[in-house]
């Protein structure tokens, strides 16, 4: 993960899903979300390690879309 999130934004110590590092998700002005234990892929997806499109997590943010 540290060298795939030096190439994405710069910096190697910094959290993130696995794929993007949450500094380069978020955006100014924005709604952002941080859900613990989600992560970026459906590659892997379980019940343990959920993602964006699971339909349990997709309760959790759904709603922001409908704005």
């Amino acid at each position: 993960m540290r060298s795939l999130c030096l190439q994405v934004c710069g910096e190697a110590n910094v959290w993130g899903d696995g794929v993007v590092p949450e500094v380069s998700a978020h955006l100014e002005g924005a709604i952002n979300l941080t859900l613990d234990g989600v992560y970026h892929s459906p590659v892997g997806a379980n019940e343990e390690r959920p993602w964006y499109g699971t339909t349990s997590i997709l309760d959790r943010w759904i709603h922001h879309l409908q704005q």
